[in-house]
């Protein structure tokens, strides 16, 4: 009840910010983000931590669970942040996003992470991608095209 609590005095404070949940349990769960510039970063004890982005600004976030058996969930959520409280409704981010990319699944996630490394590798920063060129990377990897002949024309 206090942890809610806190998160809805920072959103409270701060307008139009949308809140990104992270956590990590070992072998366990592992929500993070993976690109994109934060605002605030509010500690929630030393597993959990709410990340708050500005309006308009685009972010990765990915999603992994796990137990003795292995990997059971997988997804990474390429998103971009509303200057209202709408959009879609995606699991650990209040209030809401507009989806560019998600994609669930050990080959898609794999495949999309190798993405964001040869971007990260042509010296361009991820947050600078276009919301129209996510979206068909988007479409190409769920399609189950290959991207590198898409990045070569971009980069």
């Amino acid at each position: 009840m206090i942890a809610k609590a806190r998160v809805l005095e920072v959103s409270a404070h701060s307008k139009n910010l949308t809140l990104v949940a992270e956590s990590y349990r070992k072998n366990r769960r592992n929500h993070r983000i993976l690109f994109g510039s934060t605002v605030k970063i509010v500690r929630r004890g030393w597993r959990r931590k709410f990340a708050a982005f500005e309006p308009d600004q685009i972010f990765g976030y990915e999603r992994w669970t796990g137990n003795k058996y292995g990997t059971q969930n997988w997804s990474i959520l390429i998103g971009r942040t509303l200057p209202e409280p709408s959009g879609h409704v995606a699991e650990g981010i209040t209030p809401g996003v507009d989806i560019l990319l998600h994609v669930k699944g050990k080959i898609q996630v794999l495949r999309t992470l190798a993405v964001l490394d040869i971007i990260r590798g042509s010296s361009s920063k991820l947050d600078d991608i276009s919301p129209a060129r996510w979206r068909m990377m988007h479409n190409l990897i769920v399609g189950g095209g290959d991207p590198a002949y898409l990045l070569a024309s971009w980069l």
